[in-house]
C-alpha cells in the first residue's frame, strides 16, 4: 500500500506477492520497501520501461519502477518511484545518478520521504486532542502534480477530509502549494 496508489506502474516483480500475516508485518514490509526506494524527478516522459530500468540499474538491480501518470491521458508526468532489490543501491543512486542526463534531460534523484514520515507517525505517543481537522500546508510541489497525485501520496497517513492545490487565478495552473486536512484523531 502507500504511495504507489496503483498509478502508472511498470512492474517487474519477479517474486509473487505474498499476503501479509498482520498489519505490523505490512508496516515492516512498507518500511523495508521505502528504504530501497528513491523518488526521481524530471524523467523524460517518452522514456521506455527498459530505458528506465537500464538507467537506474547502473547502480543496482531495479525491482520496480512506479511512474506518476496523468489520470486522463495516462501519460507520464516525469516523476515517480524507483525500488531497488537492495537498499545499498539508494545512496549510490542519490550520488551517482542525480544530475545526470537521460534522453537529454537532467534527472533529479531524492530519498523517498515515506519511510521518515511513517517512522515519525509510529513514534507519536498520542494523537492531538479532537478539536477539529488537522491541517497541513505543503509547498515546493512540482507544478505538474495534480490534486489526485497529492492525495495518493498523503493517504498513506489515513483518510483525508480535503486536499487542494493553490492555483493561479488567471492561468489556472498550480502554484506548487497544497493544503490537506484530516480528522484530528489521526496523526500525520
Amino acid at each position: 500500500g502507500g504511495w504507489r496508489g496503483g498509478r502508472g506502474s511498470f512492474g517487474r516483480n519477479e517474486e509473487p506477492a505474498e499476503k501479509p500475516v498482520s498489519e505490523e508485518k505490512t508496516r515492516e514490509d512498507d518500511l523495508e520497501r521505502d528504504a530501497r526506494t528513491v523518488f526521481a524527478q524530471n524523467l523524460p516522459i517518452r522514456a521506455t520501461e527498459s530505458e528506465l530500468f537500464e538507467f537506474f540499474g547502473r547502480v543496482g538491480k531495479v525491482r520496480d519502477v512506479s511512474l506518476i501518470s496523468d489520470r486522463n491521458s495516462r501519460k507520464s508526468k516525469g516523476f515517480g518511484y524507483i525500488e531497488y532489490h537492495d537498499k545499498a543501491s539508494v545512496p549510490l543512486a542519490l550520488h551517482q545518478l542525480s544530475g545526470t542526463q537521460l534522453k537529454g534531460q537532467t534527472v533529479l534523484v531524492q530519498a523517498s520521504q515515506a519511510e521518515k514520515n511513517r517512522a515519525v507517525t509510529q513514534q507519536v505517543a498520542a494523537p492531538p486532542p479532537a478539536t477539529g481537522p488537522t491541517k497541513l500546508y505543503v509547498s515546493n510541489l512540482h507544478l505538474q502534480i495534480e490534486t489526485a497525485d497529492l492525495e495518493a501520496i498523503f493517504k498513506v497517513f489515513g483518510p483525508l477530509e480535503s486536499c487542494s492545490l493553490t492555483q493561479d487565478q488567471i492561468t489556472g495552473k498550480s502554484k506548487g502549494i497544497g493544503w490537506l486536512a484530516k480528522n484530528s484523531t489521526l496523526v500525520w
